[in-house]
């Protein structure tokens, strides 16, 4: 899990080089130092103390860059960020990277800061920086056109630092862009963005990993060359600042206070005296869906079960055969009469 550096054992060293006496200058590069410095130093971004923020711009020499960085490098005991923007130049027979100075000339590599040395002084051994992160927003190959700064091939290989992370500002095959006419390049206005208004969805604080993501998609949203990134150990967990745009966690959801009303109960009403209750009613015996009236189904009365609609009487009728059911009594009766003539006639011939 990412942890905030504690900025009062931190440094920082920005370096910049945006008028060049042989290259295509970069008016860019002077706004990326000023809003860079900023953001590092806000209390509610990272709190970088303003003396442990170095700004180096226009350096004149390659040893008065090594020697800013080594001395930030050993002030530093928790983290150690170095910075550089500026034109980008390779050599025609090594394909090394050099960071291109003021007076630095396509022509002559050795005019310009051969990056390998600087990668030597932020490993050094006094170096007393728990981790270093390495940002370079620069070009890489022997041209600069107006507008932008050249990439060269095997960009990260060329510039790894080993055991922190490394953050470039373009793939191995594409320039990396200074829009003409905007205040920052294309690749660091993105970070300053970035850590000035936070990153929603990604981790508090911002790491290197959460970061490096965001700007490949804000990017590649504009059509503009992508960053790419290399990490050491745990370089990707490094991070630079706090998220800003972090979820805040909200609370349980207010439920109402009126509690709900009570269910109804509904009761059949008492039977009158003497009468007895009448049986629930049953969708069994609802006429709509069997078709049948009620009275055809089977119903207790007093202790006696019969069946009856409004053809059925009952069997008795005041302790007397119901007269109703007198012809039907008869025929049962002359029914088992012929029955026993015919068995009686069958025994005597048969």
């Amino acid at each position: 899990m990412p942890v905030l550096p504690d900025p009062n054992r931190s440094e920082a060293l920005l370096i910049g080089v945006h008028t060049y006496t042989a290259l295509d200058d970069l008016p860019a590069v002077s706004g990326n130092l000023d809003g860079l410095r900023e953001v590092l130093t806000d209390p509610t971004v990272w709190g970088l103390p303003t003396k442990q923020c170095t700004v180096l711009s226009q350096p004149d020499s390659a040893r008065r860059v090594l020697d800013a960085v080594q001395d930030s490098a050993r002030r530093a005991q928790d983290t150690l960020l170095v910075y550089y923007a500026g034109h980008g130049l390779t050599d025609p027979y090594t394909d090394e990277l050099y960071l291109a100075l003021p007076d630095s000339d396509r022509e002559h590599e050795y005019t310009a800061l051969r990056y390998e040395y600087l990668r030597r002084s932020v490993l050094h051994p006094q170096v007393g920086a728990q981790r270093i992160v390495v940002v370079l927003d620069c070009c890489y190959s022997g041209r600069a056109l107006v507008g932008k700064m050249s990439a060269s091939d095997h960009i990260a290989e060329h510039a790894m630092v080993e055991g922190v992370c490394l953050l470039t500002a373009s793939a191995e095959t594409r320039p990396a862009l200074s829009p003409p006419g905007e205040t920052y390049t294309a690749f660091t206005g993105e970070l300053i963005a970035a850590l000035t208004e936070g990153i929603p969805g990604a981790p508090d604080p911002i790491d290197m990993d959460s970061l490096y993501q965001h700007l490949h998609r804000a990017l590649a949203s504009k059509s503009r060359p992508l960053p790419q990134q290399r990490n050491r150990n745990a370089g990707g967990l490094i991070a630079l600042g706090r998220n800003r745009a972090a979820t805040v966690k909200t609370t349980a959801p207010q439920h109402d206070p009126t509690p709900p009303p009570a269910p109804i109960h509904r009761s059949q009403p008492p039977a009158p005296t003497g009468e007895q209750s009448p049986p629930p009613s049953s969708s069994r015996r609802d006429e709509s869906i069997t078709g049948l009236p009620a009275s055809y189904y089977r119903e207790p009365i007093g202790s006696y079960d019969y069946y009856h609609n409004e053809h059925h009487q009952p069997l008795f009728k005041d302790g007397r055969l119901n007269p109703r059911h007198r012809a039907g009594c008869v025929g049962v009766i002359g029914m088992f009469a012929w029955l026993a003539f015919v068995l009686v006639i069958l025994y005597k011939f048969g």
